[in-house]
């Protein structure tokens, strides 16, 4: 029988599971461990899940403490012998179920491309979703189904702004060897040097990129640009100047 057990980072049977897991991860990740690795550390994680079967620690995850009600899963690690057998989905439930516990609200959960075992959990949970039991829980359902569409579509807006040849912009960086230095303090940590950045296509501020949801396309959204609006001169009170927006007076 499975019993989950809550803890915290100094316990025993944690520090060895992600010990195992690092290991493991260092191996999948190759040349990108030591990136990584950085934002791994257990250090001072107060929200820790262990799965045991008859007292053997068999998995183990995390979550971290974020501003404004949010958490983040971390060190989720299942051991290959007991995996596909619904113990991380578990796991990750009763990190779910402590996180509402404790009044959270939104949850980050992330995985590297080289792990297709979490890949797998985390796209069958998208499928068959939690259940809602209470009023509460369904609130709390729409705003993370809202704030995953969010994210996507924020995701998809970048993707379609580097296809586009944007460069490295407010809201997304593109290394480039040659590139250009941002800030002094932001060095590539397995060189001690500045990292270095592909400057931004200035040709596009000329044009909105717009983003639509669209449940019946396969990636659920759908993208055209727009020139940019002239800015007006005139001041207007606001019930004016939108009456002109309206009527493409400005903006056009």
């Amino acid at each position: 029988m499975i019993r989950l057990q809550r803890t915290n980072f100094t316990n025993k049977d944690f520090v060895k599971l992600v010990e195992f897991l690092d290991a493991d991860l260092k191996i999948r990740d190759g040349a990108d461990h030591d990136f990584y690795d950085q934002f791994n550390k257990i250090n001072g994680l107060q929200h820790v899940v262990i799965a045991y079967e008859n007292e053997k620690p068999l998995g183990c995850g995390a979550f971290k403490m974020h501003p404004e009600n949010v958490v983040e899963i971390k060190r989720m690690y299942m051991a290959p012998s007991y995996r596909r057998r619904g113990i991380a989905a578990k796991i990750l439930n009763e990190l779910e179920t402590w996180a509402t516990e404790i009044h959270q609200q939104k949850c980050i959960l992330e995985t590297g491309k080289q792990q297709p075992e979490a890949i797998e959990l985390y796209k069958n949970i998208s499928q068959k979703g939690f259940n809602a039991e209470t009023k509460k829980e369904l609130v709390l359902a729409i705003k993370t189904e809202h704030l995953a569409l969010t994210s996507i579509a924020f995701l998809k807006a970048v993707v379609e702004l580097l296809k586009q040849g944007s460069g490295s912009r407010g809201s997304h960086l593109v290394l480039e060897e040659d590139g250009i230095e941002i800030h002094p303090d932001v060095i590539d940590k397995s060189t001690d040097t500045p990292l270095r950045f592909k400057p931004e296509n200035e040709e596009l501020r000329k044009s909105i990129l717009c983003i639509e949801y669209d449940d019946s396309l396969p990636d659920l959204f759908k993208n055209w640009n727009i020139e940019l609006r002239k800015a007006p001169t005139e001041r207007k009170a606001f019930e004016p100047a939108w009456q002109d927006y309206r009527d493409r007076k400005i903006y056009s």
